[in-house]
């Protein structure tokens, strides 16, 4: 459960496929996902290693990390640009790129008032919700 404590929450995701609904209110009454994601794959190294490294999460760390713009660039932990683009779910609600296969995917929420907000999501290490960090589910077993 994301409970959203202001009417702007910017979504974080690793690593995920997003399902058709997120559910807003009453679990009953699923919103399908709408809008316009931003996408960028991975960025860091992520096997064993003496040192994580992954940009991005160290922006998240240092509390400098600010929601994207379609075109912005991080620079990797190999040296190499890489872009967020834009993307869209499909007709059935599913948002699938192959920039999800270890890369991140972000989501601002517009809301009229605060809610309690429920995730439709599988695959995805993490989520961050305003900058504070959500178990995923790694292995989709809901």
């Amino acid at each position: 459960m994301i409970r959203a404590p202001s009417t702007v929450a910017f979504v974080l995701l690793s690593a995920v496929v997003v399902g058709p609904a997120l559910t807003v209110g009453q679990p009953s009454a699923p919103a399908p996902v709408t809008g316009e994601w931003l996408l960028i794959e991975s960025v860091g190294e992520y096997q064993r290693a003496p040192v994580h490294t992954d940009p991005i999460e160290a922006e998240v760390i240092a509390g400098r990390w600010t929601p994207p713009q379609a075109g912005d660039t991080v620079l990797a932990s190999d040296g190499r640009a890489h872009t967020w683009t834009a993307a869209q779910p499909a007709d059935d609600g599913w948002l699938r790129h192959d920039a999800l296969n270890g890369g991140y995917a972000c989501w601002t929420i517009e809301l009229d008032q605060p809610g309690t907000m429920i995730l439709d999501a599988a695959g995805h290490s993490l989520v961050y919700v305003n900058g504070e960090i959500r178990a995923g589910d790694t292995y989709s077993t809901g």
